[in-house]
């Protein structure tokens, strides 16, 4: 559907058929060629009627007022149509941020998150929403903090979703995910290690909800390059130089467990061949 302001719009026809809207304060008055063309005349009357507004001279070209506008005329099924704020004025919106980091380990409690919002315009209604609870933040709808501490042991995502709007306009949300992802870890050490406590002492950790990574480690003369990470995620294909291979396993460990409670089986490769040097692995 093809909106348009109206300003002073050709509406259809050419030459002296051509109909015309033009604005005129919240008076809109309509031409439409010769003072003869009843069925037109006639149907931009009934047009305007059926929009509910007053016809104020009946001539040669019509003039009505207008509701509480803005207006606008489509041009697509003639038909005059209310306009929204973000077609007169420059669209609105909202941001949402939060100032610490929105991934969290499997186990770990979000308290209290804080956060600070930008608005095209002031709004009239502002809310914050994260699952089941739900805060009215227009008090203060620049910064503020949310009074719940969620917590997951499965990798999930929740979003914190702003509701905003100004009076007349439409509602625009901005969000924040936060996201509860388990430890992966990759270093390197002597060979045949795979258990817990080797696993987490690895120089090299990081959050993820995939196995992929590239990483980069130095192993010494009788140390193996390691990665580990949980079953989950499937097995994994290495590359090195651009070469495929280089690592054997995996062992799986079991009962790897995180400092928030939360036990996980992993996924434990060694490189095949000690004393690599500075390498960079690929994993896929």
């Amino acid at each position: 559907m093809s909106i348009k302001i109206i300003d002073e719009l050709a509406i259809k026809g050419d030459g002296d058929n051509t109909k015309r809207v033009v604005a005129d304060g919240h008076r809109v008055r309509g031409y439409y060629g010769p003072a003869a063309d009843h069925t037109e005349r006639n149907a931009i009357i009934e047009d305007v009627r059926r929009q509910g507004m007053r016809i104020v001279t009946l001539n040669d070209s019509l003039e009505w007022s207008l509701k509480a506008g803005p207006w606008a005329y489509d041009d697509t099924d003639w038909a005059l149509v209310s306009l929204n704020l973000d077609q007169v004025l420059p669209v609105y919106g909202c941001t949402l941020m939060y100032g610490g980091s929105a991934i969290l380990e499997l186990g770990a409690t979000l308290s209290n998150p804080s956060f600070t919002a930008s608005y095209v315009r002031t709004p009239a209604a502002a809310v914050l929403t994260m699952a089941a609870y739900t805060l009215n933040v227009i008090g203060g709808p620049t910064s503020f903090q949310a009074l719940t501490e969620p917590v997951y042991t499965a990798i999930t995502t929740l979003p914190a979703v702003l509701t905003a709007s100004e009076t007349g306009g439409p509602s625009k949300t901005a969000q924040v995910d936060f996201s509860w992802y388990p430890m992966c870890f990759y270093g390197k050490g002597a060979a045949g290690q795979s258990s817990a406590e080797f696993i987490q002492a690895l120089e090299g950790s990081f959050l993820a909800n995939a196995r992929a990574k590239v990483f980069t480690v130095t192993p010494g003369l009788t140390d193996k390059i390691y990665f580990a990470y949980p079953v989950s995620f499937g097995l994994a294909t290495f590359y090195a130089g651009g070469f495929e291979g280089g690592f054997t396993g995996p062992v799986t460990t079991n009962s790897v467990t995180n400092s928030h409670g939360v036990a996980l089986s992993y996924y434990v490769y060694e490189s095949s061949l000690t004393n690599l040097g500075q390498t960079t692995i690929t994993v896929q």
